[in-house]
């Protein structure tokens, strides 16, 4: 007897609850209603992106398909933000405390972190997931590449290859999503505070965290729940 199985198209979602099944590393306590609002990311996460692909090429005969991206962009960011508040209400409270009112597309980052930030048990592991290193190793490794790109502008090969070996595996747009959100909360200038936004977007994410774990402690709904009405 044959078994028919219909292996999924590989994409966010599918990798999202694959991933919530493989032991032990990978291993995260989700749910229905935290996969219904990944499924509402997905479609956001794809909208945003192909819409600022189209802002990078501005042009006269692009100005309408740019309008209606925009549009297309912050229906389905309204979309998205609905979903998640209707399974998680007191994310509206988080909205509040930073100052995010009417702008859709400002709270449909903030909901892509909150998603991403959830099934996460330490704040090191936030860190990692978005592809940030504060260790020391990382800050001397810093120096170490300055000092010889000055002393050496051509790199030899075998330092390209120890530098793929080294590359810190994270996920884009999970990175993504918080540097937007910094930039908007803190109304960052992208070339002025360029400087400034790697800092304030861990401590925003320093305070984010904070907080999830804050209501986490007061919440006696189990692992994640305290979102929930």
């Amino acid at each position: 007897m044959k078994l028919e199985i219909a292996i999924p198209k590989k994409n966010d979602y599918v990798d999202a609850v694959i991933l919530s099944l493989i032991k032990p590393k990978f291993l995260q306590k989700v749910d229905a209603d935290y996969l219904i609002c990944w499924q509402k990311m997905v479609d956001w996460r794809n909208v945003n992106e192909a819409s600022m692909y189209l802002t990078n090429f501005k042009r006269k005969k692009l100005a309408n398909l740019l309008k209606e991206a925009a549009q297309l962009e912050e229906e389905t960011a309204r979309e998205f933000v609905d979903t998640v508040t209707a399974y998680f209400p007191r994310v509206e409270e988080h909205f509040k405390k930073f100052a995010i009112t009417g702008d859709v597309v400002t709270k449909a980052y903030y909901c892509e972190v909150f998603l991403e930030m959830l099934p996460c048990e330490k704040f090191h592991q936030v860190l990692k997931k978005a592809g940030i290193d504060v260790s020391q190793k990382a800050h001397l490794k810093k120096l170490e590449q300055r000092r010889q790109k000055k002393k050496d502008s051509k790199e030899s090969k075998d330092t390209k290859e120890k530098e793929k070996e080294d590359t810190f595996i994270y996920d884009g747009r999970f990175r993504n999503a918080l540097n937007q959100l910094t930039i908007k909360v803190r109304r960052l200038n992208l070339k002025k505070h360029k400087q400034i936004i790697p800092v304030a977007t861990i401590l925003l994410a320093k305070e984010i965290w904070l907080m999830l774990e804050e209501e986490r402690k007061m919440s006696t709904a189990g692992w994640g729940r305290p979102w929930a009405g």
